[in-house]
C-alpha cells in the first residue's frame, strides 16, 4: 500500500485552499454508492482528473473521515478542542472512544487555575495528567494513521500536501454522520453538483451513480445553466473529447501521478491553455454542417501541437514509458460508461429543486443508482445527447474517432 508521511499543520489545511479561477479546475463529485468504507473511487477519479487538471476538488460523502483524522495527526493546541470534537463524531468506534478519552483530560487540564496560582499538588497533578494526554495523543495519532492507510486515503493526502486537491465531505464540523437525515446530505449532494456546474471556471467529473441522477434531473427538466456554465460546458466539451485521446498511466500510483506532472508541466501546461481556447471562435452550433470542419481545423492547429509534444515527451523518457501502458480512453467519458474501475461517469449537466430531491429522498440512497439506471435506458442516446450539451462534445469525438486512430507507445 502506498504510504504518506504527514507533514505539518499549514500542509493539512491546505485542504481548504482554493484554486485560481485562470487555472484548469476539475470538480469531482462522488456518490454515496454501496455504502463501504473504501475510498477507491475517490482515488481513481482524482489520479484521472489531476493527471491533466491543475486543481481537483472533490466531493463526497465517503471522505468525512479522513477530514478528520487529518486534523489529529496536524493537531495543535489551538485546534485541539474543535479537532477532538470532530474525531468524537467523525472518527468510527476505535477513534471516537481515545478521542473522548483525552477530551475528557483535555477538559481536565483546562480546570487548572493559571501557572503561577498553582499549589505544588496542582502542578504535580498538572504534569501527569499532561503525561496522559501525550499518551493518549500518540495512540491517537497512531489509530488515525491507520485508519486512514486502511481507508486508501494516503494518495489524497498525498495530494493535499502538494496543493492540488481540496476535499468537501459534505458534512460540516459540527455534525455527525450517522445522525445527519438523509434528506439533509441528499440536498447538500445536489447542491455541490449545482455549484461545480454553475461556477465561472473549472469543469465538472462526475462518477456514474451521480451522473445518473444528473440525466435523470435533465431529462425531467428540472436542471438548469447559467451562462457561464453554458460557455464552460463548450470548452470541457471539446476538451472532454480531446483528453481521451491522452497518454494515460493506469498503473501509476498517485505519488507517481504527481511525478508525472511535473515532468510533462511544460506541454500540460500548453495543452491546458489549448483547451481553454478552444470554445472561443466556434461560432456555429453543432448541428451546422460546417461545424465539424471547424472543430477540425482547430484541433489540429491549437491542441494537436501540445498533444504530439506530450506523445512525444513520453517515448523519450523511459519511466514514462513504462508507466504509460495504454490510452485513457474514458477518464473524462460522459456519454458512455467510463473507466470501469474508477466508475467515471464524466461530464453531466445538472441542478435540482427541491421536489426533486424530495423525490429521490424517497429512496434508499445506495439504492438511487439501479432505479435511476432503469429510467435512463428507456430514453434512446440520440435524444439524450441532443437534449444535452453534450452534442458538441459528441459531434467532435465521432469526428476524431474517424480521423486519427489512438496512438500507442513501443520502446
Amino acid at each position: 500500500m502506498e504510504r504518506t508521511h504527514l507533514g505539518s499543520r499549514s500542509r493539512a489545511m491546505r485542504a481548504s485552499r482554493v484554486a485560481p479561477a485562470s487555472l484548469l479546475n476539475i470538480f469531482a463529485v462522488v456518490g454515496v454508492g454501496d455504502g463501504d468504507g473504501s475510498l477507491t473511487r475517490e482515488v481513481d477519479i482524482c489520479k484521472a482528473a489531476l493527471l491533466y487538471a491543475d486543481h481537483v476538488t472533490i466531493a463526497s460523502p465517503r471522505i468525512f473521515g479522513v477530514v478528520a483524522a487529518m486534523g489529529i495527526v496536524a493537531v495543535t493546541p489551538q485546534t485541539f478542542k474543535r479537532v477532538m470534537s470532530q474525531a468524537v463524531r467523525h472518527g468510527g468506534n476505535t477513534m471516537r472512544d481515545s478521542a473522548e478519552t483525552v477530551r475528557v483530560f483535555g477538559d481536565a487540564l483546562d480546570a487548572f487555575p493559571p501557572r503561577h496560582e498553582l499549589t505544588p499538588r496542582q502542578r504535580q497533578e498538572k504534569a501527569q495528567l499532561t503525561r496522559e494526554i501525550d499518551r493518549g495523543m500518540d495512540a491517537l495519532r497512531h489509530t488515525a494513521r491507520n485508519n486512514l492507510s486502511g481507508q486508501g486515503a494516503d494518495p489524497l493526502i498525498a495530494a493535499v500536501q502538494e496543493g492540488l486537491l481540496t476535499l468537501d465531505p459534505l458534512v460540516h464540523e459540527d455534525e455527525s454522520f450517522d445522525e445527519l437525515p438523509a434528506d439533509i446530505l441528499l440536498t447538500r449532494y445536489v447542491d455541490v453538483i449545482r455549484s461545480s456546474l454553475g461556477a465561472a471556471s473549472g469543469y465538472p467529473l462526475f462518477d456514474d451513480d451521480t451522473g445518473h441522477l444528473a440525466r435523470l434531473g435533465l431529462d425531467e427538466g428540472f436542471f438548469v445553466r447559467s451562462d457561464a456554465g453554458r460557455v464552460r460546458g463548450a470548452e470541457a466539451a471539446v476538451g472532454t473529447g480531446l483528453w481521451g485521446y491522452l497518454p494515460g498511466f493506469p498503473h501509476a500510483d498517485m505519488s507517481e501521478i504527481i511525478d508525472i506532472r511535473r515532468t510533462l508541466d511544460g506541454p500540460l501546461g500548453r495543452f491546458r491553455a489549448a483547451v481553454h481556447g478552444l470554445a472561443s471562435g466556434v461560432d456555429i452550433s453543432a448541428e451546422d454542417p460546417g461545424f465539424a470542419e471547424v472543430l477540425d481545423q482547430k484541433w489540429l492547429y491549437e491542441v494537436k501541437p501540445a498533444l504530439d509534444e506530450i506523445d512525444e515527451r513520453i517515448r523519450q523518457d523511459a519511466s514514462l514509458l513504462s508507466l504509460a501502458g495504454r490510452v485513457a480512453r474514458g477518464a473524462f467519458e460522459p456519454l458512455r460508461t467510463a473507466a470501469a474501475g474508477a466508475g467515471l461517469g464524466g461530464l453531466t449537466i445538472a441542478a435540482g429543486p427541491a421536489k426533486w430531491i424530495a423525490a429521490a429522498a424517497g429512496l434508499a440512497v445506495a439504492g438511487v443508482a439501479p432505479v435511476l439506471q432503469a429510467s435512463h435506458e428507456r430514453r434512446t442516446a440520440i435524444n439524450e445527447i441532443e437534449r444535452a450539451q453534450y452534442y458538441f462534445l459528441y459531434r467532435a469525438d465521432r469526428r476524431m474517432r474517424g480521423r486519427q486512430a489512438r496512438p500507442t507507445w513501443s520502446s
